[in-house]
């Protein structure tokens, strides 16, 4: 009979993004209850990160997909306005998205980046186990498009789709208010049309994707225990250790609180840790 419980994965997005991230996330895996990471390919520490992975066969690693604010795959085009001259993909997340969604130029630029870093990806010899996006702008139309057609040929892996209630999202912690609602508005409209399309494709998505609603206040464990009772079928909830130095780190010490593995056991969810 097939096992009925609950199951949570346990996610580090911005792996590789600097030393003090990836020392985060394998400290969180080592002592606490993190199970997976989404790999910034393109960033500084990136081919540290790769080592931390190899090094930790139980850590389950996927593609943090980097479309701004990041370096980028392919070399600077100034034609096609997704790169400043020192070959960083845009820093402001709205406008490119807006930028790939309306010009056609930008759009097909942004497809070769995701192939680009697909690429880039398989050839760390790692296992593509899930792919995300930074800022989220893998859900941008053009975006996702791609990936529904790439991903195929990368063993089919699961693609995060936010998927977050906002009144217990609210109720443990309502700050920043403004950004809660926005978001919870703007993904409630997005999200179902990039859940019919990746399944579509054949496409894995979870039942629920839980840390949109956070980012902007980190959780401590208060919240991430609160959040444990969000969980329903297959769960996903990301955060994002190392962004805070290791004395202010919320999201980190969150992780490594007994009180966190406590609430799992004890509603009986099923942390997906590889055998």
């Amino acid at each position: 009979m097939a096992d009925a419980r609950p199951r949570l994965r346990i996610n580090a997005d911005d792996f590789g993004r600097s030393p003090r991230v990836n020392a985060a996330v394998a400290r969180a895996h080592d002592e606490g209850v993190l199970t997976s990471a989404s790999l910034m390919i393109t960033a500084p520490a990136a081919a540290e990160a790769v080592a931390l992975a190899r090094a930790r066969p139980r850590l389950e690693v996927g593609l943090h997909l980097a479309l701004a604010d990041a370096p980028a795959a392919v070399p600077h085009d100034p034609t096609l306005g997704l790169t400043t001259p020192d070959g960083w993909l845009r820093r402001d997340p709205v406008r490119q998205a807006l930028r790939i969604t309306l010009d056609p130029r930008a759009r097909a630029a942004a497809a070769r980046e995701v192939e680009a870093q697909l690429a880039r990806f398989r050839a760390s010899g790692l296992p593509l186990r899930h792919v995300d996006g930074h800022l989220n702008l893998h859900l941008a139309p053009p975006v996702l498009w791609a990936l529904c057609r790439l991903l195929p040929a990368y063993g089919r892996p699961e693609v995060r789709v936010p998927r977050e209630r906002l009144a217990p999202a609210l109720l443990l912690n309502p700050r920043p208010l403004v950004y809660k609602v926005a978001h919870a508005a703007v993904f409630g409209l997005l999200a179902p049309w990039a859940r019919r399309a990746l399944r579509r494709a054949g496409l894995p998505v979870r039942d629920r994707v839980l840390g949109l609603l956070s980012t902007f206040d980190p959780p401590d464990a208060r919240v991430l225990v609160g959040l444990v009772d969000e969980v329903q079928g297959a769960t996903e909830l990301y955060l994002h250790p190392g962004a805070a130095p290791p004395a202010e780190d919320r999201e980190l010490a969150a992780l490594l609180a007994p009180e966190v593995a406590a609430a799992v056991a004890a509603r009986g969810v099923v942390l997906e840790r590889r055998p």
